[in-house]
Parts: C-alpha cells; structure tokens; sequence
C-alpha cells in the first residue's frame, strides 16, 4: 500500500483505539494524526509490520496523553485505588470506613504477585484496573485478542483462590508499590505498564 492507502486504511482502526484509552474523539483523532506525521517522516523500508506499528505508537501516546494529571477528572482519580483497584481483590474491606492507604494497597499488590504470573498480571491490570480495552491490551502485551481474554478469564479465577503461587519478591514489591501510587496520585500509568511489561518480557526470555 502507499502511504494514502495506509492511512485510509489503518485510521479508522487507530482512531477506536486511542478513543478508547482516551475517551475522547478530539483527542483520539489528535493523537492519530500525530502518530501518522511521525510515521511520514520515517523510512518505511525499516519497519517490517506496518499496522502493528502504528498501532503501538498509538497506545504509546496515548499512555503519555494520560500521565497528565490535569487530563485525569479528580473524582475519577479519588475513587481510583478504592473502587478500580482495591475492591478487586478478594479480602474483606468496609467501604464505608476510612481505610489506611498502604496497608490495603501493599495488601493488594500482594495478592497480585502471588497469585498471578506476568502474562495472567498485565492483562489483569489492564482491563480490571486501568479499564483498557481489548485492542489496546493486544498491542500492549502482543497477544490475539482471544489470549487476552483467556488470560483475564484465568486471572479472575487465580484471584478468587485461597492459595499462593508464588514468592513475594521485596524488591519487586517495593517498585510495584511506587508506580501504583504514582498512577493513582498522579495519573502517571505508563510507570506502572513498564513495570509490567518488563515482567512479562523476562517471563518469556
């Protein structure tokens, strides 16, 4: 394809990726045209899949466009870890009183890390949490559709189990711990999908 055709092509698909992390049109279709002047600028002989890139380059400016406390409602980013994060998670909370902020998230990331290996942990995040949508996570984590959603499916079921999988790393605890605070408190996600990516990208080594 030319490049007019590429981007009479693939637009539409960018388009309903980044509205979808971004929900908003405006700002969607901003973000896709500036992926494509990037693109424009490039040697097209280098990258080998076309689609695949744009549409990574597209999550990935989207995740910036959101580190932008200012682009995040502040009643979404107050409710953030209680209703998004800590309340899915199996251990009994009352909503209703006040709860200590690192106890229940340290809780919280607790149970991810030992009840959910990299593959089963990012996709979890992404959906429960963040509130990604499918096409977003496939690019994200590299993986068809139908594996994200079996990933999630499994997921659910790890976390609703009594028992651990596996150890509890301090160090990886710890750096958990500081993106997820700094996502909730600052709307900077993109530190916390790094540190799940590279999770993921050691698994499959």
């Amino acid at each position: 394809m030319n490049t007019t055709e590429t981007i009479l092509t693939y637009r539409p698909f960018l388009i309903s990726i980044a509205y979808k992390m971004l929900g908003s049109l405006e700002d969607a279709q901003d973000i896709v045209q500036d992926t494509f002047l990037k693109w424009l600028g490039l040697d097209h002989s280098k990258i080998h899949n076309t689609k695949s890139y744009l549409a990574k380059s597209t999550v990935n400016r989207c995740i910036n466009h959101l580190n932008s406390a200012k682009k995040i409602p502040i009643t979404y980013m107050d409710n953030w870890l209680q209703d998004s994060f800590i309340g899915k998670f199996n251990f009994e909370l009352d909503l209703s009183e006040k709860l200590d902020f690192n106890y229940n998230l340290e809780a919280a990331i607790s149970q991810l890390l030992q009840k959910l290996n990299p593959s089963e942990r990012i996709v979890y995040v992404l959906k429960e949490v963040l509130n990604f949508d499918y096409p977003a996570i496939e690019v994200i984590v590299e993986k068809k559709k139908e594996n994200c959603r079996q990933l999630l499916s499994r997921a659910k079921k790890r976390m609703e189990e009594e028992k651990s999988r596996f150890h509890v790393d301090t160090t990886k605890m710890t750096q958990f711990y500081t993106k997820c605070v700094d996502a909730y408190k600052y709307g900077k996600v993109e530190g916390l999908i790094e540190v799940l990516k590279g999770d993921l990208e050691a698994e499959r080594v």
